[in-house]
């Protein structure tokens, strides 16, 4: 039978998309909650000069913060060395969102070569914190077969412990899966299910192919 034009479209939808895309939006990270806007850049801060000051005291919370600031440029130069090395301390310290970054780091070739392996090992330990950007960072490496392989099972797995944080690109990931049947058993009901939660939160790719099922009818009633 011959494919409408609507019906190729959804057709040729990537299922994973690619990790460079979304990466290099940086809308995945922790966002700095302490930075203001028109701050001028400058090394001797307040801010630095208390989390410099206070590091030791602090340990991992201000090793992450100040890795913040130096990875946005917030009220210092930016500098992707000295945000990796700020990051691998908090990590190795235990703080999930450092190791999320980090892993983002390695995955992107910020301030260290770029290493798949790493990305994957940090990510690994972030979302067994139960970070949810980790969690669907590392979902994709699955899913894409990036430094380990392929396995859309796990990924699925990854997608859906970060989706029900309220992740809205793990609930477009997890939807999809749903839609196709990649590590999971096809379910049109769940795939608009979660389809609908990422759409909710503004996710443009997830409304797209919501309208396109829609369109078709494809698992719930045709609505043009």
């Amino acid at each position: 039978m011959k494919k409408t034009p609507c019906y190729l479209l959804l057709s040729i939808i990537p299922w994973f998309f690619p990790i460079k895309g979304f990466c290099n939006n940086v809308d995945s990270l922790p966002s700095p909650k302490y930075k203001q806007e028109n701050s001028k850049s400058n090394s001797e801060s307040e801010a630095i000069k208390f989390f410099t000051k206070n590091t030791d005291k602090w340990k991992s919370v201000n090793n992450f913060s100040l890795g913040l600031q130096y990875f946005y440029g917030d009220k210092v130069p930016k500098n992707y060395s000295r945000a990796v090395e700020l990051f691998t301390k908090a990590a190795n310290q235990g703080d999930a969102n450092a190791q999320g970054m980090l892993g983002t780091m390695y995955l992107q070739g910020q301030g260290v070569p770029q290493d798949y392996s790493r990305a994957v090992e940090w990510f690994t330990k972030s979302a067994n914190q139960g970070n949810d950007s980790a969690q669907y960072l590392l979902g994709t490496m699955y899913g894409g077969g990036k430094a380990v392989p392929q396995n859309y099972a796990r990924a699925a797995e990854l997608f859906t412990k970060s989706a029900k944080q309220g992740n809205p690109r793990s609930q477009q990931q997890l939807g999809l899966m749903y839609l196709k049947g990649d590590g999971v058993t096809q379910n049109s009901s769940k795939a608009i299910k979660w389809l609908t939660s990422a759409a909710n939160q503004e996710d443009a790719k997830a409304q797209a192919i919501l309208g396109l099922i829609y369109y078709q009818g494809r698992g719930i009633a045709k609505d043009i």
